[in-house]
């Protein structure tokens, strides 16, 4: 009795594993914390016409970004794409998946996507996707995260976007972008002077630090409604730094009380509440993905560097001792690193640090390049550089890797920030 009940239990489990895709692909294929080499895949185009190379090659793109895929060349396909999914077609070149896809154009695009595991003989990822054909990309990037989170278990960055700063002679303006520089967007916040763009972590809403005179203000700006609002002004500079994880909280920097101080703002209630209470100068604040800590910049030891504290300002850190000009933190959403802007022969470079300081890291060394922002992954970094001429935004691994510029040519932009969405 006991042996026939394993035996129901196994059938059950069977039944579940297929009719269940999560649990179907549990099995990780790309460890992309240790990645040893690129995943060897084939990708069929979706279709011979421009909307279906459209497609294919922004997926392609998007999966190339992250450098953890080859791509078969099609010379070697043996294998029809009309012909069923046959594993003996593929061993023998040392594919271990393969993607075949067919798009049909009506009033709206229809796509269907089969991501076949050539080892085990099944199918790792089946799905349908449907949208207006002024929604190619956003189709494209939707099927790169599926992708992407079947082959690898993590959410993609694929739909993802980067807002920042755009630099006339005149103005300053919002603009969104997504993820690869693509589509941008201007929004309706124009100012004289504008700093970097804070996000909230579900990328509904913005705040920013803002001047039309002389007077530095902090604005919110909600995304979904595409409106904007002043929440918070007083005597001296207010500076916004980093929104908590519930979204209704941020952390600022203001000189309201003389010299610059970390402050709490509530956007409920409208109240603040002061961090830091010193002569030291302590500005960006920036917090940890857990919201029990903030990493900030202090001169307390003669020379702006980076420090951690608790959220109620206890238990200050120091973590960063190389150079003599350490600025702009940035935590990384995993919460093992923060990425600065630090000074080493007269230019501003990007690091890296772990939180106790250690495993100090120089990621650029061309032009200058500042503001740092990590992807909702925490495996790229965004970033400021004037390397070309004018300010632009660039992109790099955590390792400092693959950069590259990915603002438009002869933009000038500044301050990214990596949106969740």
């Amino acid at each position: 009795m006991k042996k026939l009940s394993i035996i129901i239990c196994v059938i059950i489990l069977g039944i579940v594993m297929l009719t269940n895709p999560d649990i179907a692909r549990a099995k990780i294929y790309i460890e992309i914390d240790s990645p040893m080499r690129q995943f060897p895949m084939a990708f069929y185009d979706f279709a011979e016409d421009d909307i279906g190379q459209d497609l294919t090659n922004i997926v392609k793109d998007d999966l190339n970004f992250t450098r953890l895929f080859h791509f078969v060349d099609k010379d070697a396909y043996i294998e029809e794409k009309s012909d069923d999914f046959n594993p003996l077609n593929w061993t023998p070149f040392g594919i271990e998946a393969v993607l075949k896809g067919d798009i049909t154009v009506t009033d709206k695009v229809n796509v269907v996507v089969r991501l076949y595991d050539v080892v085990e003989t099944r199918i790792i990822l089946y799905k349908q996707y449907r949208g207006g054909k002024e929604q190619l990309r956003t189709l494209a990037h939707q099927i790169s995260d599926d992708i992407y989170e079947a082959l690898t278990g993590q959410k993609g960055i694929f739909s993802t976007r980067i807002a920042f700063v755009t630099n006339s002679s005149e103005t300053k303006q919002l603009v969104m972008m997504d993820f690869d520089g693509k589509r941008l967007k201007k929004l309706p916040f124009r100012k004289e002077m504008m700093m970097s763009p804070h996000a909230s972590d579900d990328g509904s809403k913005l705040i920013v630090s803002a001047s039309d005179g002389r007077q530095w203000s902090i604005y919110l700006v909600d995304l979904l409604k595409e409106s904007s609002e002043k929440i918070f002004e007083s005597k001296g500079v207010n500076i916004a730094g980093d929104f908590l994880p519930d979204g209704d909280r941020f952390v600022f920097t203001s000189s309201k009380s003389g010299s610059p101080d970390i402050f709490l703002f509530d956007i409920s209630s409208k109240r603040t509440r002061r961090i830091t209470s010193n002569y030291w100068i302590n500005i960006s604040p920036t917090i940890s993905p857990d919201s029990n800590n903030v990493a900030f910049v202090s001169d307390k030891s003669g020379n702006p560097h980076i420090y951690i504290m608790d959220i109620d300002g206890y238990s200050t850190r120091r973590v960063t001792f190389e150079g003599t000009y350490n600025t702009q933190p940035a935590w990384s959403p995993v919460g093992d690193l923060i990425a600065y802007s630090g000074m080493i022969d007269g230019k501003n470079q990007i690091f890296t640090a772990r939180t106790d300081g250690s495993e100090y890291r120089q990621l650029t060394d061309e032009g200058n390049n500042e503001d740092p922002s990590f992807s909702p992954d925490g495996r790229f970094i965004v970033f400021t550089s004037d390397r070309e001429g004018n300010k632009t935004i660039y992109v790099m691994t955590t390792g400092g890797e693959n950069q590259k510029r990915i603002s438009p040519d002869g933009y000038r932009a500044f301050g990214p920030e990596w949106l969740s969405n």
